[in-house]
This record gives C-alpha cells, structure tokens and sequence, in this order.
C-alpha cells in the first residue's frame, strides 16, 4: 500500500489521489500533514514543502504529480489501463496532461485568488483543512487572513499580472466552450475512458469549479465540463469496457482539434517556448505575441518558471518516443510541431 499525502484543494493532489482511485491501487489518504503523525510522516518523505507527496511501496518518497503517476503505471501493471491503442492518442493525452499542469494551472490559480470573494472563500477553505475540527473560530480567521495575505500576492507564480489577466481570463473562458462542445458527444475526452488528459485538465478545472468566480461560469456555461470533471476527480470506474472505448483521432478531430490548436498549440506551447528561451539567455521578462484578440503576454520570469523551463524538455524528449508521421501531421495542424521539435533554445530542428 502507498501513502499519498495532499490537500483536497490541490489539484495536483487530487489528480494523483483521483488516479489511484480509478486504478483501484491501494492506497491512504491523508490530508493532515500539518498535524501529529501525519506530519512526521509527510516530512520524511517530502524534501520540499509541496504536495503531493508519496510513501511508495519500498518506503521511498516521491514527489511532483506527473512522476507519481508514471510509477503508479510501471508499479501496478495490471491495473486498469489508461494507455491509448496509438502512439499518436497516447501523445496526445500525455501534451494535454501537460497543458493541464502548465496552463489551465493559470486558469485556476488566477480566478482563485485575482478577487477578494475568492481569496476569503479559499482561504477559510485551506485554513480549515489545516487546522482540522480543534481549531477555534479565532485561530480560522487568524490563518486564514494569513493565507489570503500571502496567496493574493502570488499571482507571479503563473504569470497572472496586469496584463496577462485578461488574456488568461479569455483562454479560460474559451477553452471551457470548445471542451462543452467536445465532450457533448462523449464522456470523456478521448472516448468512454479516462486517459492522462483527462486527469491532467479535469483536476484543474474541478479545482475551479469549486471556487465561487470560476465555479460559477462553469455551472451557468458548461454543465458537461461540470459533470466531466467531476467524474475524473471522483475517479470513476469504467466496469464494461467495451472494443470501443476509444474513439479514433478521425472521430475526435472535429471537436478536439480547436482546442489543441488554440489553447495547446497557439497559447500553451507558444507561450512555454518563449519563457524557456528567456530561461536559457537570462532574460528577465518573457514577452510573446498571442494569436488575434489575445494581445502581447509579458511577464517576469523568476523560480516558477525555471520549472515550467525543464517541464518542456520532458516534454520533448516523449515527443521523441512517441513520433510518427501520423504524430506530425497532427501536431503540424494543430500548431504544435515547431516548438516539440526545437531544443532547449527554442531553434527548430526541422528540415522542412
């Protein structure tokens, strides 16, 4: 059995509490990490202070949402599967489980503390969670003003600021029509089961939908991403699986393919090959011109960031696993193909 230590208003904790659960991976659960023994518990296995963290099966640590959830893979091979039947889905699944931690992370962390209603909501919720049930109504309010103080600061973390608001707001708003309009012939974004893709969105979006400014958009404009999401985060088990629990790219495509385009391709990847470029020379301030009607992203460029850096070298490098010319002609249309095929510096490697 594994111990998975995190917080049920952390979406990279419940995306790998939620995968555990859809794999029927045993497991517990624990949210007290800053309580008695689960908190000696946490600090052994944790070297940073983030969640989630894991007790694997050998005693061993681990952290970050996306490793975990490649060992639970390899640890527990015949647990049901969530691999697609093509390396060009499997890839898929696996840029928009990126997508998921590397930019709808923005939607969700902006429209949770960019307003004073959801900065005190949220953090009543976190101090709550913290405190457990011995905390007095003093000591709530007390940490909770403390944490709203130093998380409506933070926006830096994922380059929401002035500027970027609005566009983030937009690319929110967007991305949550063209998945309404996808999934309203489907359960799920690749077929009848959940894939990576699944987990790595719908544990952001969840996340949202739970908050008031966010959550209300999606109950009034989305009902089909409210019911998705909240089934991967449920973690769900499909029991009948059927020859045709996958669909093809063919039957995907028509639905699918604006969203990888626009909030993959022309957001996502566009906006990450610009922040590792200045990683790599050491600039200060990333700066890059968005698709018609978003406008010119600037934002400075600090300790998050040299994250989302190695996050697009992970990213290459299964790219390069996965690679077919089924795999290119996608990302080609969807205008993916010159950044995952660009080193560190972001210079294509293409000889097209």
């Amino acid at each position: 059995m594994i111990t998975i230590f995190g917080s049920e208003n952390s979406p990279y904790s419940k995306k790998v509490h939620s995968y555990a659960r859809y794999k029927n991976i045993p497991h517990e659960w624990k949210t007290d990490i800053r309580r008695g023994q689960t908190q000696k518990e946490y600090q052994e296995v944790a070297k940073l202070p983030l969640v989630p963290a894991i007790r694997t099966i050998s005693g061993e640590g681990m952290q970050d949402s996306t490793p975990i959830m490649e060992y639970l893979d390899q640890q527990y091979p015949n647990a049901i599967s969530t691999r697609l039947p093509s390396n060009e889905l499997n890839f898929i699944s696996v840029l928009l489980e990126e997508f998921g931690d590397e930019w709808a992370n923005k939607w969700m962390f902006h429209f949770r503390w960019h307003r004073a209603i959801d900065q005190r909501i949220v953090s009543l919720r976190l101090a709550k969670e913290m405190l457990g049930d011995n905390g007095t109504e003093e000591a709530l309010v007390q940490m909770s003003d403390q944490i709203r103080r130093r998380m409506s600061g933070r926006g830096f973390a994922v380059g929401s600021n002035r500027v970027t608001a609005p566009m983030i707001e937009r690319s929110f708003k967007a991305g949550v029509e063209q998945l309404e309009r996808h999934l309203s012939t489907r359960p799920y974004l690749f077929g009848k089961r959940p894939c990576w893709g699944d987990f790595g969105i719908g544990c952001q979006i969840y996340q949202a939908l739970i908050d008031p400014t966010a959550g209300e958009h999606l109950v009034n404009h989305a009902p089909r991403v409210v019911q998705w999401c909240t089934a991967v985060m449920v973690g769900s088990r499909v029991l009948h699986v059927s020859s045709d629990e996958w669909e093809t790219w063919e039957t995907l495509a028509p639905t699918l393919l604006p969203f990888v385009t626009e909030q993959v391709g022309e957001l996502f990847l566009a906006w990450s090959n610009a922040n590792s470029q200045c990683i790599v020379s050491k600039k200060n301030e990333c700066v890059v011109e968005l698709p018609t009607g978003y406008g010119t992203w600037t934002n400075k460029v600090g300790g998050p960031q040299k994250y989302q850096h190695k996050s697009l070298q992970m990213l290459r490098k299964k790219y390069k696993v996965y690679k077919t010319k089924g795999l290119d002609d996608i990302l080609k249309q969807s205008k993916c193909y010159d950044v995952l095929n660009a080193n560190s510096h972001g210079t294509s490697q293409s000889k097209l």
